[in-house]
């Protein structure tokens, strides 16, 4: 459904918040920028947003609101396998030593993160264009695959001990 002048400035206006904050604009902060007096008018636009199928909130939760990806809002990204390395160096070109020593260093990077697969349109929805996402990732798992390895080594040293009994190989 087509959407009014207003409806798109809301909705691009709840774009924009949401991606600059990582969470969605109250009500109220909502009704001061567009100089809404009444909260009900934000509550007409948001649910003529949701009607259309633009947004979606859960009820009865502070700042609810996510953005649905359509055509006023395209969120999505398709990020192909191949691609340039952080270096600059396109894959493509790469000789099979190089590749098969890039492929290891990827492998080992997402086992260690534990890496799990998503949905590529709810991931991309709420990436946006920053690298704080990227930052954040990376810091949690090079702190996780750590605590892994402090974990790891505990349970040895336990093993050794005589205090836990573990068993390899099942």
């Amino acid at each position: 459904m087509p959407l009014t002048k207003r409806q798109r400035e809301i909705l691009n206006y709840l774009a924009t918040y949401s991606e600059q904050n990582g969470y969605a604009p109250s009500f109220e902060e909502i009704a001061e920028s567009f100089s809404y007096s009444s909260l009900a008018t934000v509550h007409e636009h948001l649910s003529n947003l949701e009607r259309k199928g633009y947004i979606k909130r859960a009820y009865n939760e502070s700042r609810a609101i996510e953005i649905l990806p359509s055509e006023a809002t395209p969120r999505a990204l398709e990020l192909p396998i191949l691609g340039s390395v952080a270096a600059g160096q396109p894959i493509e070109r790469m000789l099979p030593r190089g590749m098969a020593l890039y492929a290891g260093l990827c492998g080992w990077t997402l086992a260690r993160a534990h890496a799990r697969s998503g949905d590529r349109v709810t991931l991309a929805a709420y990436l946006g264009g920053s690298d704080k996402f990227d930052n954040a990732i990376a810091e949690f798992a090079e702190a996780y695959a750590d605590e892994n390895e402090r974990d790891y080594a505990a349970l040895a040293a336990a093993v050794l001990s005589g205090r836990a009994h573990a068993q390899s190989g099942l």
